[in-house]
């Protein structure tokens, strides 16, 4: 099984002599050569995911039609990881790869370092995984930084991703050659009129499809190409199949597959496997039995997983500028100050810190550094939890006791308004009695 980076894409951007125009035909005709070069034999299964999709098509079309030579063998297998067969409608798409594009193209060629370059990105909205994704992407040029791929060999790439079309190959698939398409659960490219294009043999839809948890990844030493193993792929092969039939059957199968955005986080998650393939020094020769016989020892044994960070994103789905209000309910007494942030009906708590909890000393509970530093730290969870505004209520002890707000109210108040969080209604709900219980102190009052 071979695993290979498509131009301007991973590790094969370190390659030089890719000449352009960086295109699919380009990228297929790239394949081509590489079993020509290394005097393979003409894969049986061909499998491409996303961009890496329509490369697939397109070297199965190219080989159809001869453009290879009369000694290629056609693809018995063609598999279509969630790429649509024909244009890509921009329409239909949420845009961010369009977005990312562009932003990428408009800043300078060096760049002054990965945190400006990071920075840079989460000012314009981008999200923190993609912008330090981005900021991954580049390499030292002297005392500045410079793109590690060719940018607008990229653009140039999903430019051709989007205009081709295959649907004729598909109405017309060569004899011999089954080609199946397959939609990721969440993928926002498949319309109702596609569903329509394509037959029940065609689209086999795998709903429990996750690609954030398949795919492993590591650099083989000695060779300009990224090497991907598909771990579920494998497993299954590796554990469910009679070596002998895995041999007869998965003689020769080439993965061309495109890096999407989000999978870099989680290639870099996966790479201790890699490593302990690396550490066996096995030589992924699809036609050594021996070497087959040593991955299924090492994938079958039961191994320990670490627990998965899982990004979660709280709140509400907002647009831009839009204001997620909630209440922030501020008592200050002269003890403490207590912070409390609720949804706007006040029944859901969204966060409660007081100032007590920020310092030691007893005396210090009420003081406006406590605070202060309680009401930064409310800012924080609140924008974790996607509330950007607050209306205020602000209220002292009140009853028959004093009516006004302690030391911390003020402070507390300017330090939710400097944190970022904007502003509301600011209400003054100290309770005051219409009539109350006597007052403490007696008759002649609190002696000082």
């Amino acid at each position: 099984m071979i695993l290979v980076d498509l131009r301007n894409h991973g590790r094969s951007a370190e390659i030089e002599g890719l000449l352009p125009p960086h295109n699919l035909e380009n990228a297929a005709k790239d394949l081509a050569d590489l079993v020509k070069s290394e005097g393979l034999e003409w894969p049986d299964v061909v499998i491409g995911h996303s961009m890496g999709g329509k490369v697939a098509l397109q070297f199965a079309q190219s080989c159809a039609n001869g453009h290879y030579g009369d000694d290629v063998t056609l693809p018995k297998q063609l598999w279509v990881l969630d790429s649509v067969p024909g244009k890509v409608i921009q329409d239909n798409t949420d845009g961010e790869v369009e977005k990312v594009l562009q932003t990428l193209q408009s800043l300078p060629s060096t760049i002054p370092s990965r945190k400006w370059l990071v920075d840079h990105m989460l000012k314009l909205g981008f999200s923190k995984s993609l912008s330090e994704w981005i900021g991954s992407n580049l390499k030292k040029s002297g005392e500045q930084e410079t793109w590690a791929f060719n940018l607008d060999g990229a653009v140039q790439m999903f430019n051709s991703y989007r205009e081709m079309d295959y649907w004729p190959l598909l109405d017309h698939t060569p004899k011999g050659m089954e080609i199946d398409i397959v939609r990721a659960e969440k993928s926002d490219r498949w319309t109702r009129m596609l569903y329509s294009s394509l037959n029940a043999s065609q689209l086999k839809e795998l709903t429990k499809m996750r690609e954030r948890s398949q795919f492993m990844s590591f650099p083989m030493p000695g060779t300009g190409f990224m090497w991907i193993i598909l771990k579920d792929f494998l497993i299954l092969l590796l554990q469910k199949l009679p070596i002998d039939e895995v041999l007869q059957t998965f003689s020769f199968c080439t993965f061309m597959y495109s890096f999407p955005l989000c999978f870099f986080k989680l290639l870099a998650r996966v790479r201790r496997f890699g490593l302990k393939l690396l550490e066996m020094r096995l030589d992924f020769d699809m036609y050594s039995p021996l070497n087959r016989y040593e991955a299924c020892c090492l994938m079958s044994k039961r191994r320990t997983r670490e627990p998965k960070e899982e990004n979660v994103t709280l709140g509400p789905a907002t647009r831009d500028g839009e204001l997620v209000f909630g209440v922030a309910h501020i008592f200050a007494s002269f003890n403490d100050t207590f912070i409390h942030v609720t949804d706007l009906s006040g029944r859901e708590t969204m966060v409660r810190i007081t100032g007590g909890m920020k310092v030691k000393a007893d005396r210090d509970e009420s003081s406006p550094y406590a605070a202060m530093l309680a009401a930064q730290d409310v800012a924080q969870r609140c924008k974790e939890l996607g509330i950007n505004a607050l209306h205020i209520k602000l209220r002292a002890t009140g009853g028959n006791k004093t009516k006004t707000p302690g030391p911390g109210a003020q402070s507390a108040l300017r330090a939710l308004a400097r944190t970022g969080m904007k502003i509301g209604r600011i209400e003054d709900v100290t309770p005051i009695p219409t009539d109350s219980t006597r007052r403490k102190g007696g008759r002649r009052g609190r002696r000082l």
